[in-house]
Order: C-alpha cells, then sequence, then structure tokens
C-alpha cells in the first residue's frame, strides 16, 4: 500500500508491505507516481543496480536518489524490479535489476522535477511481520 500525505513545500508516502524487497519497490512505484500523473505500465530497457549503505534508512535513500538520477539523467524511467537486499559486513547491499522505458515527458504526464530523498521525516520499521516506511521527497 503506498498511501501520499501532505508535507510543507515537500511530498511524502507511507508504504506498508509484507517483506523489505517490497517495501524498496512500493518506494521506487511510489516515487514514479509523484513525478509521473500516468507513468508507464511496463518496459523493455533494463539497467543493474548495485548499492552498499551503512543503514536501511541511507539505503532508501540512497536507492531511491539513484532512481532519480535515472530518470532525470540518463532519461530511463523504471516500472519494475527485482531486488535482492542483504545485511553484510560493509551494511546493507541492495542489487536491483530494474525494466523501464524511455522517458516521455507528454505521454507520461510529467508532474514536475522530484530534487532527491530526504532524510527529514524518513523511518522504516517492522511491525506485526509487516515493513513500514514514512518518505519525503524534496520537490
Amino acid at each position: 500500500m503506498i498511501r501520499p500525505f501532505e508535507h510543507t513545500g515537500d511530498v511524502g508516502f507511507e508504504l506498508k508491505v509484507e517483506s523489505l524487497d517490497q517495501l524498496f519497490n512500493a518506494a521506487m512505484r511510489g516515487l514514479v507516481a509523484v513525478m509521473f500523473a500516468a507513468p508507464p505500465g511496463q518496459g523493455s530497457l533494463r539497467k543493474r543496480l548495485r548499492l552498499v549503505a551503512p543503514g536501511l534508512e541511507a539505503l532508501m535513500v540512497a536507492w531511491l536518489n539513484e532512481v532519480i538520477f535515472l530518470i532525470q539523467t540518463k532519461e530511463f524511467v523504471p516500472v519494475s524490479c527485482q531486488l535482492v537486499l542483504e545485511l553484510g559486513t560493509e551494511g546493507w547491499k541492495l542489487e536491483a535489476d530494474l525494466k523501464g522505458m524511455t522517458l516521455d515527458l507528454a505521454a507520461f504526464g510529467w508532474q514536475g522535477e522530484v530534487k532527491n530523498a530526504t532524510y527529514h521525516g524518513l523511518a522504516i520499521k517492522q511491525l506485526n511481520e509487516r515493513w513500514q516506511a514514512r518518505v519525503v521527497l524534496d520537490v
């Protein structure tokens, strides 16, 4: 579940899902929904990402900022992803295989630039076997 919320000068959403990989996948979809009124439903282009961060919050910010970079700089709009997350000696690792489409502002209903994901108000927790997150994006 992705639920938007009001935040002064920024945009935010809350997530509630069954697993940690679903949480990061839902965060990507939430970001894409903020940026586009009609995001693409499928795509044939592929990108691979590997990220490492000391904690889950840092990994979430790095993940979303990398997706923003792909959209706004590489003109790649992710549609779906397969994620592998694991805790290692260097911290949390994320490997993602993304499928997407080439950016088409008019077709996807561009709603505006997202500058970055922030740590402001960011929270990730597991409660009763479900994962929850609160994400704020600087627009």
